[in-house]
C-alpha cells in the first residue's frame, strides 16, 4: 500500500463508523480525500497495480467497479470500507487511493 494509502486508512479510524449519511464527517475527510457517495457507498478512487492472478470478478463482489484496465494497472473507484481489504486480495500487488489535485493560483 502506498503512503497516502495508508494515511487514508489512518483517517478513516480516526473518524471512526463512517457512511454515507455522515456529511460532517465526509466534509472533513474531503478536506484531505476525494471520498464521494455513489449507489449510497462511500467510495474513494484507487489505482491497482495487478498480476495474472487476479480475478476480476472478485474485485466486483466486493463492490469495487474498474474504470480502466491497462496492463498491469486498473484505475478503480473502491468503497471505503474495502480498501484495508485488497492488500488480502490475491492478484493485487499495490494499491494507491486518490489524492486531490491541488492547483496554484
Amino acid at each position: 500500500m502506498s503512503s497516502s494509502t495508508r494515511m487514508f486508512l489512518l483517517r478513516l479510524d480516526e473518524l471512526e463508523c463512517l457512511n454515507p449519511g455522515d456529511s460532517n464527517k465526509i466534509k472533513e475527510l474531503q478536506k484531505e480525500f476525494p471520498v464521494f457517495v455513489q449507489e449510497k457507498k462511500l467510495m474513494i478512487g484507487a489505482m491497482l497495480q495487478i498480476n495474472d492472478k487476479l480475478k476480476i470478478k472478485k474485485l466486483d463482489r466486493m463492490g469495487i467497479r474498474v474504470n480502466t484496465r491497462t496492463g498491469g494497472i486498473i484505475s478503480a473507484r473502491v468503497p471505503v470500507n474495502k480498501v484495508e481489504k485488497l492488500i488480502h486480495v490475491r492478484g493485487i500487488i499495490f494499491v494507491d487511493v486518490d489524492k486531490p489535485i491541488k492547483t496554484k493560483p
